[in-house]
């Protein structure tokens, strides 16, 4: 059964996440093939080239909401998680009110809604 994501421009592949579209169609339960004519070495390319009107990306949520808010991009079958996730590492445990500590503190709050800009 087809779709409106299969019709849609282009579904480009980045060297980021090589298989993000079909981690995505599993999770979301929709079908998509890469579309093997087009390569991006980031998301933030084929993200850029999405607001161009060149077709759809898949990226991280952090990095499209700025232009979700913007209206330059429109999230039309919303997000899903994936599992990924990121971590903070340092050679040893940085104190609380150390310059890495306060980012890290900073960093956590950000992740977590809390934090302002």
């Amino acid at each position: 059964m087809r779709t409106d994501t299969d019709d849609a421009l282009a579904h480009p592949q980045n060297a980021t996440r090589p298989s993000a579209w079909t981690t995505w169609g599993e999770i979301s339960g929709e079908t998509c093939a890469a579309n093997p004519g087009r390569d991006f070495e980031h998301f933030y390319f084929s993200l850029q080239a999405a607001v161009a009107g060149l077709g759809v990306a898949i990226g991280p949520r952090h990095l499209v909401q700025d232009d979700i808010r913007a209206g330059l991009l429109v999230a039309p079958k919303g997000f899903h998680s994936d599992g990924s996730a990121y971590y903070v590492l340092s050679a040893q445990e940085p104190e609380r009110h150390s310059t890495i500590g306060k980012f890290r503190h900073w960093l956590a709050n950000l992740a977590s809604g809390e934090a302002q800009a």
